[in-house]
């Protein structure tokens, strides 16, 4: 914890550097004075709030309290989101797992900004990670769209036309 915390002090900000006067400033200023533990009481609310179905409100709920156990006193700045995507990228989750904690961590942050807890979402500029192309669904997809043509290959090109469409 010590050197993500050495390491984020070493980062500089995407939104600017810390000057006198700048609005920025002033924002990222108000960040570090924030700990993500002191967010984390919103996170019923902005699920409750949220029109996803059991499954999405269970993943992010899931994310958004690993990421707050994770960051514990460290501010809600985008340095903090990318070091975060790093440490889950190299524990061995998927690309897609990834991805969808990130996007529950920038809609969390996008509610808060909504409730003016806090002035920007850190989590906007972050990118998600790259999903192959070779992802499972995807590749289910091709298999069952395989042997939907396999089994109607002796029916007429139009049958075999409306099942690839």
């Amino acid at each position: 914890m010590k050197k993500i915390k050495s390491d984020l002090r070493r980062l500089k900000h995407p939104y600017g550097e810390l000057n006198k006067g700048n609005t920025v400033s002033k924002n990222i200023v108000e960040l570090e004075q924030i700990n993500m533990v002191s967010l984390a009481v919103h996170i019923e609310t902005f699920l409750c709030e949220s029109d996803g179905s059991r499954e999405t409100l269970r993943v992010y709920r899931q994310a958004l309290r690993k990421f707050v156990e994770w960051a514990d006193d460290m501010p809600p700045l985008t340095s903090v989101v990318r070091i975060y995507k790093t440490y889950l990228l190299n524990t061995g989750l998927k690309p897609n797992t990834v991805s969808i904690y990130l996007t529950a961590i920038n809609q969390y942050f996008d509610y808060l900004v909504e409730q003016r807890l806090i002035p920007y979402n850190p989590a906007k500029v972050v990118r998600r990670p790259r999903i192959p192309r070779t992802h499972q669904r995807d590749l289910l997809l091709r298999k069952v769209r395989g042997c939907f043509l396999r089994t109607f290959l002796e029916r007429t090109s139009r049958d075999i036309v409306i099942l690839q469409w």
